[in-house]
């Protein structure tokens, strides 16, 4: 007996593998073995794509075969729709892998009062025995028993498929449409419907929930796992999506691994960059550039991407700006010539529309893509975009996630953020991700005389010294190069500044000889000096507040001379 209880206590977490990306993770595993899941959802959220890359991954990746029942749609019918998906169900079929069973009565059949589940049950088993199958899914039961208008003609044919089940050792999942007594004919038939789902949703081992909404004009789909008898799981919505691969679920970070970081330095493609962060990015770490639209936060990005293929690392370049040609074609005016990489495969370039998905569904085409190409590096350019059409929290987790992911992967992260500030401590309250980067470099305008300048700051770089003084960043055809740029000596601002101070002081003072030697004009004179008196407290607020903002971009901490200092 106690080894009887022993064994059950053995086989109680047993799990039969699904293949789908990130559903295993959150479930531990997969699917209970030889047990019965539940799939509920409206129409059109996944279940039979669900359940159909199943078992064709069960069938091509573990030599598992399977059985699909088809209640409600004809199965050549299923067939079609799915050949988008790349899956070759038909060639499966034709090596006794699957086997598809139309299984679809009419009212009048059904309503008899002769049907049961008996006759095709054994159908059923016989076709399991023959094919060896250790999976079968019914796809929309409840299109059939609800036909019988009974909920206890019902309630014991639910149980007859229960107790089989048990005793044919099949991991079983069948899919369950949402209706409301609108969708019914009668009020008998939406009882019934009522008494099967409750029925199954307590015999079900597993129950999983599939939701597709729209928020904002834009379609979110998720995943929910609402029971999972015997085991623990997460009670989290999942992100998930319908692709040419068929769906792909965000694990959202759960079980993985937390790799070693390496020590390895990579390059950014700038040399004068690579020298203020003292010899590069380190690998595996993530990057974090700030700006205004047009400073050159792309043109970092470019350069790095170009720097990694140079060595021969695969890269991923994610751009939510501009298309993939508009791009390559961008980048050849800052002597970055990306078409090369993108033809050799070493540069796989990946353009979305921010508004199209929200953030939740870009994070997982953007992991799917991880797992397609096994990059080195990743380049997210600008990540802000998706992010503002979410809240604060959700922007936190998507980009959290991202970045976990990117990192227990070993993948160094280029990251960009359009910020309208030229303070990064401004910038960080707009981006909210800083704090997650391991480095942050900000690009910022400034006027110099009658030009705009662009400037570059590393605010921060876990693990490494790195320049605390601001550089002047250059973009022209030559390419990106950064050169010393003292703002606290700026000669184009401060005397500008100083020449404008003391016209004024000299014309006060021809305004008081003046007065000496002509009393008759003295109310006048009057006014144009307390006039003058405005202006220098003007120009004296002017320039305070210009010293004031080079103190709060170089830290008081650093030396004037540029030393570095070690985080």
């Amino acid at each position: 007996m106690d080894q009887s209880k022993a064994e059950v206590a053995a086989t109680k977490f047993l799990r039969l593998p699904t293949g789908i990306d990130g559903f295993d993770d959150i479930t531990g595993g997969g699917l209970p073995l030889n047990r019965i899941s539940i799939l509920i959802g409206d129409t059109g959220t996944g279940k039979t794509v669900f359940t159909l890359q199943v078992l064709a991954n069960n069938a091509r990746r573990w030599n598992a075969s399977g059985i699909f029942v088809a209640f409600e749609e004809n199965t050549r019918d299923v067939l079609a729709n799915s050949a988008s998906f790349g899956w070759d169900l038909e060639a499966l079929e034709k090596e006794n892998k699957l086997y598809f069973l139309d299984a679809h009565l009419t009212a009048d059949v059904a309503q008899s009062g002769s049907f049961d589940l008996i006759a095709m049950l054994s159908i059923i088993i016989a076709k399991a025995k023959e094919i060896d199958a250790k999976f079968i899914a019914f796809d929309s039961l409840e299109a059939l028993l609800t036909l019988l208008n009974d909920p206890i003609i019902v309630r014991r044919e639910c149980y007859r498929l229960r107790d089989w089940l048990r005793q044919s050792d099949l991991t079983c999942i069948i899919t369950v449409r949402k209706r409301n007594v609108r969708m019914l004919d009668t009020h008998d038939a939406y009882d019934a419907y009522e008494h099967f789902t409750d029925v199954m949703r307590y015999m079900a081992d597993c129950v999983i929930a599939l939701q597709h909404d729209v928020i904002d004009h834009i379609s979110l789909r998720e995943l929910r796992i609402l029971k999972y008898r015997g085991s623990l799981f997460c009670e989290n919505a999942f992100p998930m999506i319908i692709d040419t691969g068929g769906i792909d679920v965000s694990s959202n970070g759960q079980k993985e691994p937390i790799v070693t970081l390496p020590v390895e330095r990579i390059s950014s493609g700038i040399d004068s960059l690579d020298v203020l962060l003292d010899g590069g990015y380190f690998r595996g770490t993530s990057v974090l550039i700030t700006g205004a639209p047009g400073i050159g936060k792309t043109a970092l990005a470019g350069r790095f991407a170009s720097a990694s293929c140079m060595r021969g690392e695969c890269t991923l370049y994610v751009t939510f700006d501009q298309s993939a040609d508009a791009l390559i074609r961008n980048f050849t005016s800052l002597g970055v010539q990306l078409r090369s990489h993108t033809e050799s495969g070493a540069l796989f370039i990946y353009a979305a529309s921010a508004t199209m998905q929200r953030a939740e569904e870009h994070m997982v085409r953007i992991k799917a893509l991880i797992r397609r190409h096994k990059p080195r590096c990743l380049i997210i350019d600008p990540l802000s975009a998706p992010l503002r059409l979410v809240g604060l929290v959700t922007g936190l987790s998507v980009a959290d996630q991202l970045l976990h992911h990117a990192k227990s992967l070993g993948i160094t992260s280029v990251l960009t953020s359009v910020s309208n500030v030229n303070e990064p401590f401004k910038a960080e309250s707009i981006t909210h991700i800083s704090p997650i980067a391991d480095t942050w470099i900000h690009l910022s305008y400034w006027m110099n005389m009658d030009e705009y300048k662009r400037a570059l700051l590393v605010v921060k770089s876990h693990g490494t010294k790195h320049a605390h003084k601001m550089h002047e960043l250059i973009l022209n055809e030559a390419g990106v190069k950064l050169k010393d740029f003292d703002f606290a000596g700026n000669p184009g601002l401060m005397e500008k500044s100083h020449r404008e101070r003391e016209g004024a002081a000299m014309r006060l003072h021809e305004a008081g000889l003046h007065v000496r030697r002509d009393d008759g004009q003295v109310a006048a004179l009057r006014r144009e000096l307390k006039d003058m008196h405005i202006e220098i407290s003007l120009l004296l607020a002017r320039q305070n507040s210009l010293e004031g903002q080079w103190k709060s971009i170089t830290p008081a901490s650093a030396p004037s001379s540029g030393a570095d200092k070690k985080h």
